[in-house]
């Protein structure tokens, strides 16, 4: 039987499948997220065929895969009676009703379309991938040509103004692009709405921080209570009594083997053990004593 991945994406064109392929592959340390087992798939009919097509799509490879997740842009999605988060809304409920649940799946709009992720960081990263050597700055270009208002994070048309921007420095349009502003660009200044949704949804929502992981999404709450903060390892034993049930679940987004954290967590509980016999009442991190 062949192995269950972690995630599998259904972008709409080859500029989406590149970039989600870049912040997964190489952006893992800026998103804070583990390493997962991944793929990422186009739809032949791209906008549309994701919002029409998606849930049938998803539905074929249900067995294969732990989370899905489909992402499209709104504009040219053909949809004419739905805001963006309306959609999203919808298309979750039929992939629920098509036998997903809502804490394994998750649909993402990009609005209006993707050009606007180039514009969620710093202008001088995007002037670098782009080749920008001229003067003005490529802020200041944009604002003249009325693309950009002043003081605006980003245009209101992104794709009419990153496609008069290669036209001015003699570029074509390709996913080669978008791969490397995806590597250059910052992520944790980026407000968009559906980047965000993407950052905080499922496989990217698990937090590391010494040796622990945060479940913050939907997908990772399994058996954990939703405001499990980030704890140091000293309070290990409090956070596996108290979830215990959900262990497995929890252990499962540790990236060390199963069998290491496990003997971890019961070193510690034996050494908390020893403590309270000999009259201590908590462990202190550093502490020299039993």
């Amino acid at each position: 039987m062949p192995e269950i991945r972690d995630l599998f994406i259904l972008a709409a064109d080859s500029q989406l499948q590149t970039t989600l392929n870049t912040l997964l592959e190489f952006r893992r340390p800026s998103l804070g997220i583990r390493d997962i087992s991944f793929e990422i798939r186009r739809h032949p009919n791209k906008d549309p065929g994701c919002r029409t097509e998606s849930v049938s799509y998803l539905r074929e490879i249900q067995q294969e895969y732990s989370k899905a997740m489909v992402m499209f842009d709104f504009q040219g999605c053909g949809a004419s009676n739905a805001g963006p988060e309306e959609l999203e809304e919808r298309l979750e409920t039929d992939l629920e009703s098509a036998g997903w649940n809502r804490t394994d799946s998750a649909v993402v709009v990009i609005y209006p379309e993707l050009e606007t992720w180039l514009f969620g960081g710093s202008f001088q990263r995007f002037q670098q991938a782009i080749g920008w050597t001229n003067s003005p700055t490529l802020r200041s270009w944009f604002e003249l040509r009325g693309y950009l208002e002043p003081g605006a994070a980003k245009p209101e048309a992104p794709q009419k103004a990153v496609d008069a921007l290669l036209s001015e420095v003699r570029k074509p349009r390709s996913s080669a692009l978008f791969k490397d502003i995806a590597r250059r660009q910052g992520l944790s200044n980026c407000q968009d709405r559906a980047f965000k949704k993407f950052r905080d949804t499922g496989s990217l929502s698990v937090r590391r921080m010494n040796g622990l992981t945060e479940a913050v999404s939907p997908f990772l709450r399994h058996g954990i209570n939703a405001d499990l903060p980030l704890v140091p390892e000293p309070k290990l034993l409090q956070v596996w009594r108290n979830y215990q049930f959900g262990f497995r679940q929890f252990l499962y987004f540790f990236r060390r083997p199963a069998r290491c954290v496990f003997a971890e967590f019961e070193a510690l509980r034996s050494h908390l053990e020893q403590a309270k016999v000999c009259g201590h009442q908590g462990y202190h991190a550093g502490s020299s004593n039993g």
